[in-house]
């Protein structure tokens, strides 16, 4: 079962209208970027800052039934390093299934 058929929409679609509607979690997501990088950090996974805004007790989301579904985890790694392209080298990207050519999605 793939996303699209599990719910009628791609993921690019289902994470641009829950970014759109939550954007506390961007907030959240870059907050915890800058927590990690001032540690040190020379590589920061992008599933370790979704687990700490997982657990942030006064983010509250909308539209979907997960806090931070992991379908969209890459696409905020992905969000964060074209605000601000000298990030870049914290994440390792991994082609996008639903992209097979890398097209931006935003």
């Amino acid at each position: 079962m793939t996303f699209e058929k599990d719910r009628g929409v791609s993921i690019d679609k289902a994470f641009r209208e829950f970014h759109k509607e939550n954007k506390e979690v961007y907030k959240w997501f870059k907050n915890y970027f800058y927590y990690f990088k001032g540690r040190g950090k020379k590589h920061i996974s992008a599933k370790l800052i979704a687990e700490c805004v997982r657990q942030e007790p006064t983010l509250k989301t909308k539209g979907e039934l997960f806090k931070l579904d992991n379908c969209f985890v890459s696409r905020y790694a992905r969000l964060l390093v074209k605000d601000f392209p000298q990030h870049a080298k914290y994440f390792e990207f991994r082609r996008l299934k639903s992209d097979p050519i890398q097209t931006e999605i935003f």
